[in-house]
């Protein structure tokens, strides 16, 4: 896994904060294997600057073949490398979010940016801080993935309110009557984090009757004016209320780039 946030923190100094230390960490990447998971600084600081991604990819194609070759784990040509043992991954806890705030040193307070997925790593010995691991949603998901078939880790991050899977509701528009999917907005901050997500406005819901307007519908009644810029002002057609601006959301599916067509046999 590439470009991942290693964030390494003295609890004595930390400033709870909404994203105080969104942009305190260090890029790693993540090698994970059967029987461990190595943290890797590639380069450093320097060489993630512009104009250095060949570098950096040169970098990671020399750590890849040495790892390939199994060959010792201070031999790794990185700027630095840790190990988690296998032991180790079994222990790993989501440390943001949580099920109930007083459980977290963080006390709900997003302090890695909103939308970050944070797991602690084991404490390294003779150091006053505390080491975590921030993931986007596409990233978190590719995480549990490697360890449930690696290690048969299938519950982290469960009882935290991360969705883990997409969780949908059908929808029925007032106007149209037609029934369409939309995502469950109790988890639209991780989706709306994630570089790697694409969102399309499906529709429009009114905070006050609950009543849904898809978004082809709030166009052909004009609901909020043209682009929908004064919809959480605007009357409710149901129960004569502001709308307010909860909005709703689709997927966009990414398309797949199709095969190479195999060449023809001789």
């Amino acid at each position: 896994m590439k470009g991942i946030k290693l964030h390494a923190i003295d609890p004595t100094k930390l400033k709870l904060k909404p994203n105080s230390l969104e942009k305190a960490f260090t890029t790693v990447d993540l090698a994970i294997s059967p029987e461990k998971m190595l943290v890797l600084v590639v380069a450093k600081a320097g060489l993630l600057g512009g104009g250095s991604k060949d570098k950096l990819e040169k970098a990671r194609a020399e750590i890849a073949a040495h790892l390939r070759e199994e060959k010792d784990d201070a031999e790794i040509p990185a700027v630095s490398v840790q190990t988690v043992t296998a032991e180790q991954i079994s222990k790993l806890r989501v440390v943001f979010p949580t099920m109930y705030d007083h459980e977290s040193m963080f006390a709900g307070v997003s302090v890695f940016g909103k939308g970050r997925i944070a797991i602690a790593l084991p404490k390294q010995e003779d150091s006053k801080e505390n080491q975590y691991l921030t993931f986007s949603l596409s990233e978190y998901r590719k995480l549990t993935e490697a360890l449930s078939e690696f290690f048969g880790i299938d519950q982290l991050g469960q009882d935290s309110g991360i969705p883990l899977t997409d969780q949908m509701q059908q929808v029925t528009c007032h106007y149209s009557e037609e029934s369409f999917e939309v995502l469950d907005n109790e988890y639209l901050e991780f989706y709306e984090a994630d570089p790697e997500i694409e969102l399309a406005l499906a529709g429009r819901q009114c905070q006050g009757c609950q009543l849904i307007v898809s978004e082809d519908s709030r166009k052909k009644e004009r609901i909020g004016g043209k682009a929908g810029k004064a919809i959480a002002k605007t009357k409710c057609p149901k129960c004569n209320e502001k709308f307010g601006n909860i909005s709703l959301f689709q997927l966009v599916k990414k398309e797949v780039a199709p095969e190479p067509a195999a060449a023809a046999a001789e």
